[in-house]
């Protein structure tokens, strides 16, 4: 009788620690998933990362495209309007811009500074307007390309 009562206070004992087992193994597993969903929140956060600094060596030549292009503009010239685009793909930056400009001969020259600048320019269009005040003036529609230096 005596072995009969310390064997079901064994079988109780082993019971509850079977019990605290199980509850120990459910943290665990809990943890255990807690960590994978922070491991793969930090992979995503560093592939986020890398996908920045990735499109960050665009900015400079996106950024600096306008001033390339404006800096052959002739004195009596200005820029009507300016549209930029970038080609990941073919690693280009493509302007497009609209110039007014008094100085047909400016205009030409400014055509040509930006061929030798650019990997293509393509002139869409010139015409010769007259302005409300009967002074005569010139447009160019152009389109440059620029490849990008170092696939960037």
């Amino acid at each position: 009788e005596h072995l009969k009562a310390e064997i079901n206070n064994l079988n109780a004992e082993r019971a509850r620690l079977q019990a605290q087992a199980k509850k120990f193994l459910d943290e665990k597993k809990a943890i255990e998933e807690r960590i994978a969903k922070i491991k793969k929140e930090i992979q995503d956060v560093e592939r986020s990362k890398d996908i920045i600094v990735g499109l960050k060596a665009y900015y400079e030549p996106f950024n600096s495209g306008f001033s390339f292009y404006t800096s052959y503009v002739p004195r009596a010239s200005w820029v009507n309007s300016y549209k930029q685009s970038l080609d990941l793909e073919k690693q280009t930056l493509i302007s497009e811009l609209e110039i007014n400009s008094l100085d047909y001969n400016g205009l030409s020259r400014y055509g040509k500074s930006l061929g030798e600048g650019s990997q293509r320019a393509l002139l869409a269009k010139l015409e010769r307007k007259v302005n409300p005040h009967g002074f005569e003036y010139y447009s160019i529609k152009i389109t440059a390309e620029r490849q990008l230096k170092e696939g960037r």
